[in-house]
């Protein structure tokens, strides 16, 4: 299964109108694997969040429209400061997905204050915790009109699927794939290196406006597509083809049939997946 990285289509090449999705299909779920007694994970779904004071909440196959703010978080730093920087991140984007609601031609202005108050607000309350310190990735998709704004640090991911075949959007914030960009890693080195969790961005930088969230090129979603939001604890476990597979298949629940296939093959870290089908 090929990767190629930030696909887009041109102006010259959008879709017609009959194309564009007019309601979305999601399926959501948070999972701490099997070592892991605590999960550090969380999601969001406008609004809705995933792990919220013990309770967790999953989704299937819930129906919604545009717009659309989804976001999956990744805490590190122990049972209070992870979860706590991860569900933070999560609480953020709750008045993210409120203010985009009511303006959506400020998502810009929004996200970069989004970026900045969730780096400091982590900073702020999370640095020093029961003696760790917390702090999260985020990979976040924005869907309205068809337009896919995509927004990412540290190595949470986006996929999408679209013609049968499945593309990586987003980049690894992490120490091993800069020295692959910088050519210093082949790509197989890079995803075996110790360096592969050493992350060079993420919610919870020194000093509070450190935090800078990666921006990927507009992408022109159609019905039929996929989009899979997801966390290092599904996509370090499953193949390429393995994921491309679940999401071209049929399922209604496609974010708990993930968790439960990289369960399976080991469960090693916290997982978490948001599955964003486009429907007519």
């Amino acid at each position: 299964m090929s990767i190629y990285r930030n696909h887009t289509q041109s102006p010259g090449n959008l879709p017609d109108a009959s194309a564009i999705p007019q309601h979305y299909h999601i399926s959501a779920c948070t999972h701490e694997g099997k070592v892991r007694t605590v999960n550090e994970d969380n999601f969001t779904v406008n609004g809705i969040i995933g792990l919220e004071e013990g309770q967790r909440r999953s989704l299937r196959g819930r129906g919604m429209r545009a717009p659309l703010v989804c976001a999956v978080f990744d805490g590190t730093g122990g049972a209070a400061a992870g979860v706590g920087a991860a569900r933070l991140a999560a609480e953020y984007a709750t008045w993210l997905y409120s203010s985009y609601v009511k303006s959506p031609s400020d998502r810009e202005r929004l996200i970069n204050r989004y970026v900045g108050e969730c780096n400091a607000g982590i900073l702020s309350r999370y640095y020093s915790c029961q003696g760790s310190r917390g702090a999260t990735t985020f990979a976040m998709a924005m869907l309205n009109g068809g337009r896919l704004h995509v927004y990412s640090l540290g190595d949470s991911r986006l996929y999408l699927c679209t013609g049968g075949r499945l593309y990586l959007v987003t980049n690894d914030h992490t120490v091993a794939m800069e020295r692959f960009r910088s050519g210093v890693y082949t790509r197989e080195q890079a995803q075996h290196s110790a360096d592969r969790h050493k992350l060079t961005g993420f919610f919870g930088m020194e000093p509070a406006d450190a935090a800078r969230a990666e921006k990927y090129d507009t992408i022109h979603t159609v019905t039929g597509d996929s989009l899979l939001l997801c966390t290092d604890g599904l996509y370090s476990m499953l193949s390429d083809s393995e994921i491309a597979d679940v999401l071209l298949s049929g399922s209604a629940d496609k974010a708990r049939e993930l968790i439960d296939l990289a369960v399976m093959r080991g469960g090693r870290d916290n997982v978490t997946c948001v599955v964003i089908d486009c429907a007519e």
